[in-house]
């Protein structure tokens, strides 16, 4: 695929969701949609599209609050049903038919939300190294709800105050940090989510994070924040193609109960289904992209024989 990428911009009711359209729409064309994780952006994927083939059209989004896409208005907080209204937009926009959707991290809990909720919407799921929201016991989502919501409240209530700015060398060592406890990023590779999560001062010199707070407080419900048992009830209803791409180091143990569990549910229940190891950690999208592609090739290849 071409390196050349189009900026759009795509209506919301609160603004517009940013993205990255690589391709030529066809009559013949893979439609793509990308989802990035949490806090990061649609920049997750700059190494992995120009390697896919050029059938491919894909639609690289900022998710709500993220990147360059509107934030929502003040006083309303981040939920999980945000990302699937502003999927739904997106999906809208383009009048997508048969649909696939790429997601790594938080972008994988959309995509399998998604297609629990809308099974005939979503042809294929890539799945990067992600295959479980975050989940807790039933008896600690009272308590956890609480947290956020007094967190979000003292947020909604402090004075506005200038965001930090920083030299754009120690920027990119924070989000290394950041991102650390998940896998490790360079600093070049942290530099090119900087591209979308940051803007530089008056004088060009120095840069501000323009994530927004907020997101540090989103009140999870249901399934993104629950029990095992509610996650399965949804997953039961995917039948699509799904690809799920593990990390050597990264989050998906299939030799843990849970995991094991839902990979052999959706392997059962999937249309069809592939699981493939490839070197790295967490952001092995942007690390080692040059794996992952070829197992994308021949994942879709085989269902469009």
């Amino acid at each position: 695929m071409p390196s050349e990428w189009i900026e759009t911009k795509i209506p919301i009711q609160y603004g517009y969701i940013s993205a990255k359209v690589w391709g030529m729409k066809t009559a013949n064309s893979i439609d793509v949609v990308a989802i990035h994780g949490f806090l990061d952006n649609c920049g997750s994927f700059d190494r992995l599209i120009p390697l896919l083939n050029e059938d491919y059209y894909v639609v690289a989004i900022d998710l709500p609050g993220h990147g360059l896409s509107s934030k929502l208005p003040e006083g309303i907080p981040y939920t999980d049903p945000t990302w699937i209204i502003a999927l739904q937009a997106v999906l809208d926009h383009f009048n997508f038919g048969e649909l696939t959707l790429l997601g790594h991290s938080l972008g994988v809990c959309i995509a399998l939300y998604y297609a629990s909720l809308f099974p005939n919407r979503v042809k294929t799921i890539i799945a990067l190294d992600t295959i479980l929201p975050t989940w807790i016991k039933p008896a600690e989502i009272p308590n956890e709800m609480a947290k956020s919501y007094k967190y979000f409240n003292d947020l909604c209530t402090k004075k506005a105050t200038i965001k930090p700015n920083f030299d754009p060398s120690m920027a990119a060592k924070l989000v290394v940090a950041a991102h650390k406890m998940f896998g490790e990023l360079t600093e070049d590779e942290a530099k090119i989510l900087m591209q979308r999560s940051t803007q530089p001062t008056e004088d060009g010199k120095r840069v501000v994070f323009t994530k927004d707070d907020r997101l540090n407080c989103t009140l999870s419900s249901l399934p993104f924040k629950s029990h095992f048992e509610m996650v399965k009830d949804y997953y039961r209803r995917i039948k699509c193609n799904l690809l799920l791409i593990r990390g050597s180091k990264g989050l998906v143990d299939v030799t843990k109960r849970k995991i094991k569990e839902t990979v052999d549910m959706l392997e059962k229940n999937c249309e069809s289904f592939k699981s493939v190891l490839v070197k790295g950690g967490h952001f092995f999208v942007l690390t080692n992209p040059e794996e992952v592609a070829p197992i994308i090739h021949e994942f879709i290849n085989n269902l469009y024989k």
